[in-house]
């Protein structure tokens, strides 16, 4: 479940239920995935604003939200395929493994 709010410069963010409930690192030690705090941005503007979710085993997750609020910039950000001049930071571990996939070398 997300929630949508407008940032400073007008855009829509998306945020997760588990951000908006307080999600802590004691849940994010047992998830499948754990998104924490993410930020997508380009030099003039904020994509994504403190986007954060925990998904455990076997749970499925919709990202909903109006057309321009961040879901493919979410999940671009999370796969590490994001544009040339499109930033993300945050954290993002897979199954616990040690590491944040933001800061995974590119491919490219």
């Amino acid at each position: 479940m997300t929630d949508e709010t407008k940032t400073p410069h007008g855009a829509n963010s998306l945020h997760s239920a588990n951000s908006l409930h307080g999600a802590n690192s004691l849940h994010s030690a047992n998830s499948l995935l754990a998104v924490d705090h993410l930020n997508v941005r380009t030099p003039h503007r904020t994509l994504v604003s403190d986007f954060s979710l925990h998904m455990a085993r076997g749970e499925r997750i919709g990202l909903i939200g109006e057309s321009g609020s961040g879901k493919s910039m979410t999940t671009t950000a999370l796969l590490g395929l994001l544009p040339a001049g499109v930033t993300a930071d945050g954290s993002v571990t897979l199954n616990g493994h040690a590491g944040n996939l933001l800061e995974a070398p590119s491919l490219s």
